[in-house]
């Protein structure tokens, strides 16, 4: 494996991680419940993520122009 692959994975992993522990304290820091949570995080963390629904941007009005003053 590859040194970026290798960062990448470690990466990830860490992500998973610090996800897995944050469920873990909103349940309340149950015993016995590691593999779910980790379960959780990991479904979280690779689900792909939707691309937001980009807005067409609306053209500036064209503005007339004036006529110019003698």
């Amino acid at each position: 494996m590859n040194a970026r692959k290798a960062s990448i994975t470690e990466s990830l992993r860490k992500q998973i991680e610090l996800r897995a522990y944050a469920l873990w304290e909103q349940a309340g820091r149950p015993h016995g419940c590691a593999e779910e949570h980790w379960a959780q995080a990991e479904a979280e963390i690779l689900k792909p993520k939707k691309a937001a629904p980009q807005k067409k941007a609306k053209a500036a009005p064209k503005q007339k122009s004036k006529p110019k003053k003698k």
